[in-house]
């Protein structure tokens, strides 16, 4: 920028312009103090450049023009070979390719190929280079090491390239390898976890339909006994009350009786005192009538009829005597017979208390064992419910102990069979490397044996020209030969430590028997 403009953005009022903007030097090389012109301007830039170039280490740069048509993505090959050929960088780069062109620090040259050291090496920065170079192999005349630097040629360089390359992809492959093991592991875990939360879950589930089924059992006997509770308690409380309306009745009846007794014999009394109030109403009436009719008599014939009134005095005496007599020989009997009447019905009155008594008393006694005896029928479901129980505990015991040794006698027929195969293999290995091929025959063993044969034997012969097989020999080929123990000793070839038979057992399904026959195998 000219001073004027610095000048004039040096004056703006945002702080950023004037922080931007460098500050305008002083023009006194021009003349008198004046302006400085366009040639000082470039003069000064000049030399600022040759200070700055003075201060560093410049690297020249060649242009090249790639053709004279001055047109965008056009190329001319001559042009530029010729360029090439007269700025001399054909020459260098001879020159250099003669020499050791690539030229690394060692620092950055152990940071750069790193990756080829191996474990637990040097950590001398030279000695890495050194066990580097003899790695793979670079000569002095494609690599050197000197005190600073690694001078390679185009060769080991892309020798150390290419080594790099293929221990990128190697650490690669491990990386993808560990860390898709550690995906697949975690994925296995999560199905693990998974399944695992599932069979908890249903544990759980089971668990709660077993507490839930053992609740709803225990409702159900609570509402049972609670239902015999209320019937109990209702034919108790109607046989209290139909012992009450007995009770009640027998009292009242009691009570009614002996009231209509006192009531009779009130009656009675009244009824008699009435007939003898009457009686003697009537005997005072006649007696009065008469002591009038004496006193007539008296008035008219007292002197004459003296004699008569003394003797009609004398038999109304006589005759209230008897009325009193019988008055009261009346009333003792009324007394004697109402104490009678009381003393029966005070009798019978007691004989049904006591008959009362004894009945609820039987009947006390009666409840009382029947309580003992449904506690004890109690007791006794109690105690067949627990055994029960513990009858169920040691069936599912037995039954994971049976099913635990079934467990293990399958694992144990499983490596028994795998050590077989196993033994069956090495086998076939060992004949294929001596140069023999071997023809395995089928299972024969007897019908009704309940054991497995040994598998011991194998059929082979040496590798011969193909021929037709026979039927017998199509038959059995490709089978695995199961024998006894007792084997024929003369009949056998001992290879490597196996003894090869070379009898066959054919199982005769007319007699069921096993019979030995020779076989000849291709």
């Amino acid at each position: 920028l000219k001073d004027g403009m610095k000048t004039v953005l040096a004056g703006s009022a945002v702080p950023l312009i004037q922080s931007l903007i460098p500050a305008v030097q002083d023009g006194g090389s021009a003349k008198g103090g004046g302006k400085v012109t366009v040639g000082m301007f470039f003069r000064r830039q000049l030399q600022e450049l040759m200070d700055l170039i003075n201060t560093t280490n410049p690297h020249w740069i060649r242009c090249i023009k790639p053709h004279p048509a001055k047109q965008p993505r056009m190329f001319s090959h001559n042009e530029v070979m010729t360029q090439l050929r007269s700025a001399g960088v054909l020459d260098t780069v001879k020159v250099r390719k003669a020499g050791y062109p690539i030229r690394f620090k060692i620092d950055v040259f152990l940071l750069r190929y790193r990756i080829l050291t191996k474990r637990g090496a040097s950590k001398d920065s030279r000695a890495l280079c050194t066990q580097m170079f003899d790695a793979l192999e670079i000569t002095p005349q494609t690599g050197q090491l000197g005190k600073t630097k690694v001078f390679l040629r185009q060769e080991a360089f892309t020798k150390l390239n290419h080594a790099k390359d293929q221990a990128t992809q190697e650490y690669a492959h491990i990386f993808q390898r560990l860390g898709k093991a550690c995906h697949e592991r975690a994925a296995m875990f999560k199905s693990y976890v998974k399944r695992h939360h599932a069979k908890i879950m249903e544990e759980r589930r089971r668990r709660e339909e077993a507490l839930k089924k053992k609740r709803e059992e225990e409702e159900l006997r609570r509402q049972a006994e609670a239902a015999e509770r209320l019937l109990r308690e209702e034919a108790d409380k109607e046989r209290r009350q139909k012992s009450a309306v007995v009770i009640q009745r027998r009292v009242r009846g009691m009570l009614s009786r002996g009231s209509f007794a006192r009531t009779y014999i009130e009656g009675l009394r009244a009824h008699e005192e009435r007939r003898l109030d009457d009686t003697f109403q009537r005997y005072r009436a006649t007696f009065e009538d008469i002591e009038r009719r004496v006193r007539n008599v008296e008035k008219k014939h007292l002197e004459v009829e003296t004699g008569k009134v003394v003797a009609i005095k004398q038999t109304h005496d006589n005759k209230r005597k008897e009325m009193y007599e019988l008055r009261e020989e009346r009333t003792r009997s009324i007394r004697e017979s109402e104490a009678h009447r009381a003393a029966m019905i005070e009798t019978e009155v007691r004989a049904d208390l006591d008959q009362l008594k004894r009945a609820r008393r039987e009947k006390e006694a009666k409840e009382a064992q029947e309580a003992v005896e449904k506690r004890r029928l109690r007791k006794e479901m109690q105690s067949a419910v627990r055994e029960h129980q513990e009858e169920k505990q040691i069936e599912k015991l037995q039954q994971m102990m049976t099913n635990r040794q079934l467990r293990q006698n399958q694992t144990s027929n499983w490596q028994s069979n795998l050590s077989n195969r196993m033994s069956h293999l090495d086998a076939e290995k060992d004949l294929r490397q001596k140069g023999i091929r071997s023809t395995t025959y089928p299972v024969t063993r007897n019908a009704g044996s309940p054991t497995r044969a040994t598998p011991i034997a194998q059929r082979a012969a040496p590798i011969a020209s193909p021929r037709t097989p026979t039927v017998a020999e199509r038959r059995f080929e490709g089978c695995l030969l199961y024998t006894s123990d007792a084997a024929d000793e003369e009949d056998s070839v001992d290879l490597g430590g196996r003894r090869i038979f070379k009898k066959k057992k054919e199982y005769n399904t007319s007699d069921n028997k096993i019979t030995h026959k020779r076989v000849i195998v291709q």
